[in-house]
């Protein structure tokens, strides 16, 4: 599917264009998770074989966001191209209705989000691989340094022991997409606190704890007396405990990580030859 390429941003194009063409790009983006510069262009090269067999709601204004998101829900590959535009033509007639059409396109992009969210895109997560491709991609990333995965490592596992247990992923992921870590590698650290854990956890916070306080208010428990009562109890040991672990975990885990992922490319690197 070729589409044209009007360049929005110059000097001359109306307002209401530039606002339409905005519109429109937005939810094709939502509905097909492709970026076109130009959704609206008139200058449009169809792929006949794939859009005489398309079956859509509209004909009219509707149709020229309608097609290209169904072809690209057919998996057809767009390419845009320059072209030129003029608005100052004093016989310009346009035949679109700002209200009614406008009305009759939001209705459409309301149905083609829907039709997207139950069938296009747990299509391409489940079905067609999506998922496992963009989880590898995310993981592996090949040009993000070394010491960018580390950290994502290693703020997964403070996050994982931080003592915020319920909200450690919803503060970390935020957190994850704000230092633009690998968010992957974050997931994977931060389930060092999965339940099988998290009685290990607890106590290795306490032991921590202990070394900070005064040695006469200082609690010694033993793995089976870990409880909730015992950690309402003795809080104050838990949660500088478990902050200074989270700290030396996260620490702990950059530098191993570091020097793991050196070794690993060292070795690819000898492999190919200095490649």
């Amino acid at each position: 599917m070729v589409m044209g390429d009007r360049n929005m941003a110059q000097a001359g194009i109306p307002g209401r264009s530039s606002f339409g063409n905005t519109f429109s790009s937005f939810w094709f983006r939502v509905e097909t998770g492709i970026t076109l510069p130009d959704t609206q262009t008139g200058y449009r090269c169809y792929p006949l074989a794939e859009v005489t067999r398309l079956r859509t709601f509209t004909h009219r204004f509707e149709y020229e966001i309608e097609s290209i998101v169904r072809l690209a829900w057919r998996d057809v590959p767009f390419a845009t191209v320059p072209v030129g535009v003029r608005y100052d033509f004093p016989e310009r007639v346009s035949h679109f209705r700002p209200v009614i059409d406008f009305a009759r396109i939001s209705l459409l992009n309301t149905a083609l989000v829907m039709i997207a969210a139950l069938w296009f895109w747990p299509r391409n997560l489940f079905v067609k691989g999506g998922l496992r491709k963009a989880l590898h991609a995310e993981a592996v990333r090949p040009g993000e340094s070394n010491a960018r995965k580390a950290a994502s490592i290693g703020f997964g596992f403070f996050m994982g022991i931080l003592p915020i247990w319920g909200f450690q992923l919803a503060v970390g992921i935020p957190l994850s997409f704000l230092f633009k870590l690998n968010r992957i590698l974050f997931l994977v650290a931060a389930n060092i606190s999965i339940p099988p854990l998290i009685p290990v956890i607890i106590y290795a916070s306490y032991k921590v704890g202990a070394m900070f306080l005064d040695p006469t208010k200082a609690v010694q428990l033993d793995m089976a007396d870990i409880s909730m009562e015992a950690i309402h109890a003795n809080a104050v040991q838990y949660f500088v405990g478990a902050i200074a672990l989270a700290l030396s975990a996260g620490v702990v885990g950059f530098i191993v990580s570091l020097m793991l992922l050196a070794a690993v490319r060292r070795r690819r690197v000898r492999s190919t030859g200095g490649s």
